[in-house]
């Protein structure tokens, strides 16, 4: 009995505490006031992106000779990004080019002989059959030659496409492959980015879906810089996303004394702000 009673009295002392604890019960009302209140924020947050970007790969098959640009530096269009070994390209355009020398000249061959063929046949001193003979040497040669104009043709493209030239102004984002390592058909080498523009991408409210309007000017202020900067609509969304119940814009603005960098945030300023003439400080 003593040992019941002492088991009694340990499982009442280990309720105790729990029972003791303080419940408070949330009505619905409670949770919708918190979640106004949690959602009064009502800041467009911003994201800077390149205008452009793009990922650089070899059309060939052969080792990188140099880079021209180092990573961050900026270049402009046309401008040789990387070099490729072209020492077997050129070998092989002199090749091309000798045999279409060659087939020009079976080309010439076949037409003057094609040509006295007929005048014997005229005469008499041919038969048809070799006037026939005749031309079709003459086809055969003009296939030749067109053959090896198209090997010509190839032959350039694959030196030319040593020499990578930059599709745009911008900057080099990222180096895929190092000098005299070798690159095959397809491989990506370099990564490059228009930064002369950005897009600053935001998403806001559904409720702006039929006010909004491509080439409208918007501000924006960026979080790193402190510096507020205007530009206008440059794509919308086509549609709404019903979870955020937002949309997607991209505003265009420029960048040429690059004082933004692409990854910089920001926030989009209210409208009536937006009107106002600022301009971009503390550089």
């Amino acid at each position: 009995m003593r040992s019941a009673s002492m088991i009694k009295t340990l499982f009442l002392s280990f309720l105790m505490p729990v029972i003791a604890l303080p419940v408070t019960l949330l009505s619905v009302d409670d949770v919708a006031a918190g979640a106004k209140t949690g959602s009064g924020d009502d800041t467009v947050k911003t994201v800077l992106f390149p205008f452009k970007e793009a990922t650089l790969s070899s059309m060939v098959e052969t080792d990188i000779r140099s880079h021209k640009f180092k990573e961050g530096e900026s270049f402009k269009k046309g401008d040789v990004l990387v070099e490729l070994n072209d020492d077997a390209f050129k070998q092989r355009l002199i090749k091309a080019k000798s045999a279409c020398i060659e087939a020009k000249a079976g080309v010439s061959f076949a037409e003057k002989n094609a040509s006295r063929t007929r005048d014997l046949n005229k005469r008499g001193l041919q038969g048809l059959q070799d006037v026939e003979r005749s031309d079709l040497e003459f086809d055969i040669a003009n296939s030749k030659q067109m053959f090896q104009d198209a090997n010509l043709q190839l032959a350039q493209q694959d030196l030319d496409n040593c020499h990578i030239a930059a599709p745009f102004s911008g900057r080099v984002v990222k180096k895929l492959l190092q000098e005299h390592e070798f690159v095959r058909v397809g491989q990506q080498m370099l990564q490059i980015i228009d930064d002369n523009q950005l897009l600053a991408v935001m998403h806001i409210p559904s409720s702006e879906r039929n006010i909004a309007r491509i080439g409208e000017t918007r501000s924006v202020q960026v979080d790193e810089t402190s510096t507020v900067h205007q530009g206008k609509i440059y794509e919308i969304a086509g549609e709404i996303d019903a979870g955020s119940r937002t949309f997607e814009i991209k505003v265009l603005i420029d960048n040429k004394d690059g004082t933004l960098t692409a990854g910089m945030t920001g926030r989009l300023l209210p409208a009536q702000k937006a009107k106002e003439p600022v301009e971009a400080t503390g550089k």
